[in-house]
């Protein structure tokens, strides 16, 4: 595959208005050279139609070059459960030869059998600095000192009224815990937060946004407990703090497997993707404000596509990577 052209965001921030970049850096500069593609899905490439899907499949399995991986927020459990039916259209993604799941914490590797968990990334993260019950401590004290810190627990015992982060019993595991954060009380949590870091903790914030759609299922007195944490919109913002995000992990892999950064694309739509700015990357039409403002702070090279989810992904890798 050969490097085409692609654009970036001038120096302005005019996300409507690109010049061309990318000079320089072809990540296939000759043939038979691996690439690896780090793509996200929900949003990216788990939103498609048939055609979509079938170009995608195409391409992925014509150029033995190509290692694909998906670069998630989920766990590979729910992965698993979706493909048999789907993020949107019913019908399975293609397999990945790699997986990483829960934004960064874990890596697996597709074999005969299913898919197995990268031991030493597992050990690495292990030697760590990274405690969770320090972390859940230390946030708890600057929620109270930042309009009021609460567990969904204590909103549905009456025990809290008036809170501005709540911590989030999902997905929490040894090195993973989600705080719900009001978006007035947002970037003053995370200041506070980042401060930690200079006191020997080493960690991770990864930011991300539950959209409305996301939340209108859920059981009636359920929403009324978050309704304190809603936006405008009706969505939430939530903090994710870990020992890695998702491009240590990629870049992790890609240093296992040989693969220079110049030979890395990456692909996404939301704010749990900002790290993955640096590298290439292709940003679908229906990317987050939160992601866009990021890849201009970043001074990224990003391919804007013109197209929502897989289609905008195709898009970008027809621009930045065609035959």
């Amino acid at each position: 595959m050969k490097i085409a052209s692609a654009i970036k965001y001038p120096l302005k921030n005019n996300y409507n208005n690109p010049t061309q970049s990318f000079a320089g850096k072809r990540p296939c500069s000759a043939k038979g050279n691996t690439q690896l593609l780090g793509f996200d899905i929900d949003g990216t490439v788990g939103l498609g139609d048939s055609s979509d899907l079938k170009e995608f499949k195409s391409l992925i399995s014509a150029d033995k070059n190509l290692k694909l991986t998906y670069v998630t927020g989920q766990s590979l459990e729910s992965f698993l459960k979706n493909q048999n039916k789907d993020l949107s259209q019913n019908m399975n993604l293609p397999m990945p030869a790699y997986i990483i799941t829960s934004n960064g914490t874990h890596i697996y590797k597709r074999t005969d059998d299913g898919f197995a968990i990268d031991q030493k990334w597992e050990k690495t993260l292990d030697r760590s600095t990274f405690n969770l019950e320090t972390i859940k401590n230390n946030v708890e004290k600057i929620g109270d000192k930042n309009g009021g810190f609460t567990t969904i627990e204590q909103v549905q015992e009456g025990q809290v009224r008036n809170y501005k982060v709540m911590r989030s019993p999902r997905g929490e595991n040894a090195y993973n815990i989600q705080f719900l954060v009001a978006e007035d009380s947002k970037d003053k949590i995370i200041k506070e937060i980042t401060k930690l870091k200079k006191r020997n903790q080493r960690f991770e914030i990864v930011t991300d946004y539950i959209e409305p759609d996301l939340l209108k299922d859920l059981p009636e007195d359920y929403k009324k407990n978050l309704a304190p944490l809603m936006d405008k919109k009706g969505g939430i913002h939530s903090l994710f703090i870990l020992p890695s995000n998702k491009a240590k992990a990629l870049t992790y892999l890609a240093h296992k497997l040989q693969i220079p950064k110049k030979n890395i694309i990456a692909g996404g739509n939301g704010e749990n993707d900002i790290s993955l700015l640096k590298f290439m990357f292709i940003m679908v039409k229906n990317a987050h404000e939160g992601l866009k403002k990021a890849s201009y702070k970043f001074g990224a090279t990003v391919f804007e596509a013109n197209f929502d989810g897989l289609k905008g992904i195709l898009e970008g890798l027809r621009k930045i990577a065609v035959k």
